[in-house]
């Protein structure tokens, strides 16, 4: 299906002899290209340039010190240009240009209102500060999974994605109490309906299988724990007034619960009246005093962000340790990161470049890497913002992630299903529409009448000199792919720029274009090469890697 520019598939082994110690090998290109593409949306040229300079320890510290909060989502699809009003599109909660995050739930306008805030997480991925923050929501909004399109209020999905925002680097225990009373969670997983007269498993269980323990061998909690667990998480439920929640003594159930061997046996007494609030707290307490939940989680980060399959070196050079590390500072999800980020194994050579890239990824990183340019956030052109950045919405929906919405409680299957994992994101469909898309962002193309697209000639001339064929391919190859390519491989990519001339040809061909820069013809000459050479590089299996 892929193809390799180089003739060689890269090695793809699993590393296993490096380890947590602080990585204090080379800092170059190669080790911050890396870095940004597992911690970002693509690695510009700028920012590679920025953490050249900064060094490892401090490139780190910034990647993990974003306190910025966006502004919110905006009604930027009020429509009034009908000649009959009755076709006007109106939100009696936000007036054009405003949020509507605070308005009453209004089933006319719910679908709008989500894909403004579609739109608006695109956004925030496309212009995300120099930080990991965009690509730690995208992990917990997997891993504590939701569905937008399922719950269908925008004002649940706004403020649950928020959560994850502001504690995307936090305590975990503290993020998964959030969670659980969190409107979005509670109507997603039925805790609303789950009360003493007829109690709903469904948190219970996913609490413990997906959100804090899994499914390992170690992972010892039973079927009576789910129906424990359910019995403590009675009495909750949304209140959709105040986008909150609300406890009720009388649906709870104030009976013991009585848990299993591998919580140590543990009772929580029941309670009554509003002390009935304090058994999650118990429970909470009770499953984050395991060892498993330190060593799920650091197992979840680690198939996110660094390599697919934990071998059984992994788990016991990395992952042990990591997870003991991480329990002991609380569950803050800061050091976990800083620790993993910072050490040998992280920086192995042979973690680079193995892993395909999301769709998320892929089209995020692309628009950014190439430096597309979008309209401004002024009331003029924000339609057309929003209408762009749904745009790159719909194609990683046609590619197999749509955000927000994955396919289930248990998120992408691509972050967890073994023996595929990552290689379910490429298919015969989901690579020809790959292609498609990079092929027409090289090009260009129109949302409604706003052109998207790389600007060819602009981004060339910010190369060193693309005068020289050679030195130009050699410096795309640095930019865009993680590996070198082969000099036969490049000469093959040379020859869309020169076909069977000389150097000398593309030289004079650009060189020409620089003293005549508005001649359509000369302009023509190199702008379209250009666009092939890009086109075809996009296509080859190194593009699709990270």
């Amino acid at each position: 299906m892929m193809s390799f520019a180089n003739s060689a598939i890269p090695n793809s082994a699993p590393p296993t002899t490096s380890d947590l110690n602080p990585y204090s090998g080379p800092w170059g290109r190669e080790q911050v290209t890396h870095l940004l593409k597992r911690t970002m949306f693509g690695a510009k040229k700028t920012d590679i340039d920025y953490f050249i300079g900064k060094g490892k320890v401090l490139s780190i510290l910034e990647l993990l010190n974003d306190k910025v909060v966006p502004s919110p989502p905006l009604n930027y699809y009020e429509n009034k240009t009908s000649m009959d009003m009755s076709k006007w599109v109106v939100d009696p909660g936000a007036a054009f240009g405003a949020t509507w995050i605070n308005a009453a739930r209004d089933g006319n306008y719910e679908g709008l209102r989500l894909n403004s805030f579609r739109a608006w997480w695109i956004g925030q991925m496309v212009n995300q500060k120099r930080s990991i923050k965009e690509k730690m929501v995208l992990f917990l909004s997997n891993l504590l999974a939701t569905e937008d399109l399922d719950v269908y209020d925008s004002r649940f999905a706004y403020k649950y994605n928020k959560l994850l925002r502001d504690n995307h680097l936090g305590n975990y225990k503290t993020l998964i109490k959030a969670v659980t009373l969190e409107p979005q969670m509670l109507v997603y997983l039925n805790g609303r309906l789950n009360r003493k007269q007829s109690p709903d498993e469904n948190y219970g269980r996913e609490l413990q299988e997906l959100f804090t323990l899994g499914k390992g061998p170690d992972s010892g909690y039973t079927e009576n724990d789910v129906k424990a667990a359910a019995k403590v998480l009675t009495g909750y439920s949304d209140v959709m007034e105040t986008i909150g929640f609300k406890f009720t003594p009388g649906n709870h159930d104030t009976s013991n619960k009585q848990f299993s061997a591998f919580y140590g046996n543990k009772i929580i007494n029941g309670k009554t009246l509003d002390a009935g609030q304090q058994e999650l707290d118990e429970m909470l307490d009770m499953i984050f005093n395991t060892n498993e939940v330190s060593k799920y989680i650091c197992r979840r980060v680690y198939t996110f962000f660094v390599y697919y399959e934990i071998t059984p070196e992994v788990e016991t050079n990395i992952i042990t340790p990591l997870a003991a590390k991480f329990k002991a500072s609380g569950y803050s999800l800061k050091t976990l990161m800083e620790t993993l980020l910072s050490s040998n194994h992280f920086f192995d050579k042979a973690i680079m470049g193995s892993v395909i890239k999301s769709p998320i990824d892929f089209i995020i990183g692309c628009a950014r890497e190439f430096n597309v340019t979008f309209p401004t956030s002024s009331l003029t052109d924000l339609v057309a913002l929003y209408n762009t950045w749904i745009n790159l919405s719909n194609n990683s929906t046609n590619i197999l992630q749509s955000i927000g919405n994955p396919p289930n409680v248990a998120g992408w299957p691509a972050y967890y299903q073994a023996p595929q994992y990552h290689e379910i994101w490429i298919n015969t469909d989901s690579y020809y529409k790959r292609n498609n898309f990079t092929n027409s962002i090289a090009s260009g193309y129109n949302v409604g009448s706003y052109k998207i697209g790389i600007n060819i000639l602009t981004y060339f001339k910010g190369f060193k000199t693309p005068s020289d064929p050679n030195k130009l391919i050699q410096e795309l190859v640095e930019r865009i792919y993680i590996r070198s390519l082969s000099q036969s491989s490049l000469n093959a990519l040379k020859s869309i720029l020169i076909g069977t001339q000389t150097d000398n040809y593309w030289t004079l061909a650009w060189n020409d274009y620089l003293a005549n820069p508005t001649n359509t013809t000369k302009i023509n000459t190199v702008q379209n090469k250009l666009i092939s050479l890009l086109q075809n590089m996009m296509k080859y299996a190194e593009y699709h890697l990270s």
